[in-house]
């Protein structure tokens, strides 16, 4: 039998691991979820897998690359770029961090506007639920947000596997074997996405060192990126084989008791993510650039006026916050790490990074000529 103070030990070093888990989770899982289904359906069911598990290994390896260069300061990653590259590729970094937040703020009034159309409300309500979410956080900021964030996670977490659980009973397998190679590329986007989080990684990093866990930092991100990877496979699968017809938004297919369920984390997916990119816009505006109360107006009216006079979809929107917002930012990191890094196998890793990215915007670039 091991002494008390053995299991005290024990549980001083599991909770701070599992915590820092949690923390990649929480803030990896977002409303870009509803999105992928369509994605799958639209490219094919093991195609999009493909891609997925190719970003999740990107993903990780981009966080590992963060966590060496950040070393033992506690830099933001573009404050890590400008350190390692200089004031220009900062500049392009923060491009890129504004690329990806004001397309994911478009997506999310598009989202919430096509929300309040399934339940039979003008969609100009789900604009403007969102303009008055947006002015809140931006004006009030979020009291008390360590708290509500786990509780919400726990409960968008609760009801996604409550819709695997109901929707999987009436998968039809055919419909999850389709592989086509030319849409290989396609899903890439919004798959990137879906699976980033890199903004909470120097946080985690100091959880873990602070716990005595210095060593288990890569296999915290490893977990931490991969749940998520496990959830969207399994929620993307539980749509796509049991719906004919898969929507943006992909829970607004539902009927019956499980539209309540769809409905439910669809608005409240839609609604944190939007409040919590307010206020990262609102912060970043008010620290780096010193604007306040310009930034409490740019934050919620310039994707606003995008979703609704320039925003195509909710997932067209998703898909170019991933390619030219975190396609850039990542190909930064990876530049940084060429720069500073010490592992060779990493920094062929960085370079694959860079050409992988790379080809992912300008495919992008030329489908769109």
């Amino acid at each position: 039998m091991k002494p008390k103070f053995g299991r005290k030990a024990e549980l001083v070093t599991f909770l701070p691991f599992w915590e820092a888990i949690f923390i990649i989770v929480g803030t990896v899982i977002g409303a870009g979820i509803l999105g992928l289904p369509s994605v799958f359906a639209k490219n094919g069911y093991l195609t999009a897998t493909a891609a997925l598990l190719v970003s999740l290994v990107l993903v990780i390896e981009l966080a590992f690359m963060i966590v060496e260069l950040e070393g033992s300061s506690s830099r933001q990653i573009p404050s890590l770029i400008g350190y390692y590259l200089g004031g220009m590729a900062r500049a392009v970094a923060f491009l890129g961090f504004l690329i990806a937040v004001f397309s994911a703020l478009t997506a999310y009034y598009i989202g919430l506007a096509d929300s309040f159309r399934s339940l039979g409300l003008p969609p100009g309500l789900g604009y403007l639920t969102g303009i008055i979410m947006s002015f809140y956080v931006c004006y009030r900021g979020l009291k008390g947000a360590a708290r509500a964030e786990l509780i919400i996670t726990i409960v968008m977490i609760g009801l996604i596997f409550l819709i695997i659980l109901f929707s999987s009973t009436n998968v039809n397998v055919e419909k999850l074997n389709e592989f086509h190679l030319p849409n290989l590329a396609s899903p890439f986007g919004i798959i990137i996405f879906a699976l980033y989080g890199h903004m909470i990684l120097p946080e985690v990093k100091r959880l873990l060192i602070s716990a005595g866990l210095r060593k288990k930092i890569s296999l915290a991100i490893i977990l931490g990126y991969s749940i998520p990877a496990m959830i969207y496979l399994l929620f993307s699968a539980s749509i796509v084989g049991s719906l004919e017809s898969i929507p943006d938004v992909a829970t607004l297919a539902f009927h019956g008791y499980l539209y309540v369920l769809g409905i439910s984390f669809a608005l409240l997916a839609l609604s944190t993510s939007l409040m919590g990119n307010a206020l990262v816009v609102r912060d970043t505006l008010w620290e780096d650039f010193r604007i306040k109360e310009e930034g409490i107006l740019i934050a919620p009216f310039i994707p606003l006026m995008l979703a609704t006079l320039g925003g195509k979809n909710f997932v067209t929107m998703l898909d170019i916050g991933g390619i030219f917002g975190i396609c850039l930012i990542s190909i930064m990191i990876a530049l940084s790490y060429l720069r500073g890094g010490r592992k060779i196998y990493r920094k062929i890793s960085a370079t694959a990074c860079i050409l992988i990215f790379l080809y992912l915007i300008l495919r992008k670039i030329y489908l769109m000529i």
